[in-house]
């Protein structure tokens, strides 16, 4: 009898240990990013709604997992960070999946170079009447590095910056009034005394062409319940290049 008790206390004991560690090994496994994924924080993060391309992650069961990413709007920036998904417990939207198309922002065909400027409000994409009040600018899609650079170009990548951010039934209008487009500028690396190594542009690959735009924008949010007036956005400096990822941005200078 007493061998039985210390039998049953024993097999009591074990299967709690076995218990506890299966727990250990539980894995928060909702963040199944892949390279490539459009991610979107929400405004607890700063800055607010910010939309990052994934770069690399560790294997999905993984305890703390770290993603690679790379921040796309607002302020696109030329190098990955590593976020760890563990700590953004329902922060994250997967707002486009690698090789597919956002339900959001359909892909229209590529801006032909030379095509006579479109007018506002509908400048920089295709426009949708869903609502006359503010237009749907549809998001262009990424842009291979080896795609010519050209003021449609530019003009789209600019609209991109805000259009990538619209989710679920909502949409952005983006009108740009006025564009001008500077002589191209090369991406040279000097050394500051007491900063080191810069170049004219952190953000870009050092030695990069770079093309400086001014462009003054209009923004309006729309909504199946009606939509926001129009309100001026950004701050007019552009700087559009190729990313060391090979695909053209336009990032507001710095």
């Amino acid at each position: 009898m007493v061998v039985s008790k210390t039998g049953l206390a024993l097999a009591l004991v074990t299967g709690t240990m076995i218990s506890a560690g299966a727990a250990q090994q539980k894995v928060d496994d909702r963040f199944d990013y892949q390279p490539g994924d459009l991610v979107q924080f929400d405004g607890r993060g700063y800055p607010p709604r910010a939309i990052y391309k994934v770069v690399s992650c560790d294997p999905a069961d993984k305890r703390f997992r770290q993603c690679e990413m790379i921040r796309q709007s607002p302020d696109p920036e030329g190098h990955a960070r590593p976020f760890t998904m563990e700590n953004y417990p329902g922060q994250l939207t997967l707002i486009g999946r690698a090789g597919a198309q956002t339900a959001a922002a359909p892909t229209p065909a590529p801006a032909t170079p030379g095509m006579a400027k479109s007018s506002a409000p509908a400048a920089g994409a295709a426009a949708n009447a869903a609502d006359n009040s503010c237009p749907r600018t549809r998001y262009g899609g990424p842009a291979p590095g080896n795609r010519p650079a050209s003021a449609a170009l530019f003009r789209q990548k600019i609209s991109d910056n805000i259009t990538m951010a619209a989710y679920g039934p909502y949409w952005y209008g983006v009108a740009i009034d006025s564009f001008s487009l500077g002589s191209p500028i090369r991406n040279a690396v000097s050394v500051r005394p007491g900063v080191g190594a810069t170049r004219v542009n952190n953000a870009a690959p050092p030695n990069a062409t770079l093309y400086p735009v001014s462009a003054a924008v209009r923004v309006c949010e729309g909504a199946p319940a009606g939509s926001s007036s129009w309100r001026k956005s950004g701050n007019g400096k552009y700087m559009c290049f190729v990313s060391k990822d090979n695909e053209w941005t336009c990032g507001s200078s710095n």
